[in-house]
């Protein structure tokens, strides 16, 4: 606020002095209008220096060190004791600032890398589309994980509904190029939603096929085996790569193959395509699989019996004149059992991580049904 000055105050001619401008009250005249003196803000005093570690000499004239906490008073013959500094010590729960706690969940490009250490993105398919598809710009921990065979609509709600900040999806979303993301498809309106909404998409596929502990030797571990070993194998590698063909431990008839599978894959039925001149009894040695399609891959494939999702019907007749039978499952019904398993594999390679929740949708099905 500025101050107005007011003129001084007039004087009577008795008084011709005027008032003294040192002073805070008029000292010539007893008028009670004049102005005090006015007081301008002082600047503060100079904070004491603290004590430094400097080497002192006392008065015998030797050198002190540590420097004295007291001050002799020469006149009076007492001393004084200087204020000591007080330390406040806190235990260890107490002294963690907020600031520096650690933060929940795990970045996205930790959890990539986590996927690639267990499944390399170059064990997939030329043709495949795998690893990270969606990356929202906006950076942010991942703590919850939903794990999907398929991404659709459905699935897509649920993990809005479950906050979830990553989908998992073992089939790529984004296969054939979209040259637009806009509503009139559902696969756009799903990257629509993940890029609105900040959430990352990755997808496995053909790498978990070929993988070690993957979703194959999820599939032949329904039957008990002597060994197993990849139909197409890893030229760098040749424990990994597509389908399976397995020896079995002992023998079982087809029959019972079959019971075992139902059970194992926890499904209500499956397809059986018995080959030419056998039947339920016929013993089962050795068996292929291949998650999926199993067309390309078990072609020509010497086993007693095939177990896949789905085959071209001329496949499956030309196999059943081969002596071999076929089982099919339905396609996704022979990957999606393997997400439970997963979901274990990836607790383990996030332990390190505070709060991460995995999850596996509820509304992710199989789009044939038996009726």
């Amino acid at each position: 606020m500025r101050v107005r000055h007011q003129p001084p105050p007039a004087h009577s001619p008795s008084t011709p002095n005027r008032c003294t401008p040192s002073a805070t009250t008029c000292t010539t005249c007893t008028n009670s209008r004049c102005r005090p003196k006015l007081r301008l803000p002082q600047p503060p005093s100079p904070r004491p220096k603290p004590a430094t570690g400097k080497i002192r000499r006392n008065s015998a004239g030797t050198n002190t060190w540590p420097p004295s906490t007291t001050t002799g008073n020469t006149t009076s013959g007492t001393t004084e004791a200087r204020p000591q500094p007080t330390t406040t010590t806190t235990s260890s729960s107490t002294a963690a600032s907020p600031f520096v706690r650690k933060m929940a969940g795990a970045a996205l490009n930790v959890v990539v890398e986590k996927l690639n250490e267990f499944a390399p993105e170059n064990l997939a398919e030329k043709w495949d589309n795998v690893g990270l598809l969606i990356e929202p710009f906006t950076k942010r921990n991942i703590n919850k994980i939903l794990l999907t065979n398929d991404l659709t609509e459905n699935v897509m709600s649920e993990a809005m509904a479950r906050s979830s900040d990553m989908i998992i999806s073992y089939h790529p979303p984004i296969f054939a190029p979209l040259k637009r993301i806009t509503q009139k498809s559902w696969k756009e309106r799903i990257v629509s939603i993940c890029l609105e909404n900040k959430i990352a998409l990755y997808s496995p596929h053909t790498c978990w096929d070929a993988v070690t502990n993957g979703v194959n030797d999820w599939l032949a571990a329904s039957l008990p085996l002597a060994s197993a070993q990849p139909v197409m194998e890893n030229l760098s590698n040749p424990s990994i790569g597509a389908g399976r063909l397995c020896v079995i431990q002992g023998e079982i008839t087809l029959g019972a193959a079959v019971d075992r599978i139902k059970a194992y894959t926890k499904l209500k039925d499956l397809k059986l395509a018995v080959a030419v001149n056998r039947n339920l009894e016929s013993p089962i040695r050795t068996f292929a699989v291949c998650a999926g399609s199993g067309t390309s891959v078990l072609k020509g494939v010497k086993a007693d019996l095939y177990i896949t999702g789905e085959m071209f019907h001329h496949d499956v007749l030309d196999a059943n004149h081969q002596n071999i039978h076929v089982i099919l499952l339905n396609h996704s019904n022979s990957e999606r059992g393997y997400l439970p398993i997963f979901r274990e594999i990836l607790r383990s390679m996030l332990k390190d991580y505070q709060g991460i929740q995995i999850d596996i949708s509820e509304q992710d099905a199989d789009p044939l049904q038996t009726y």
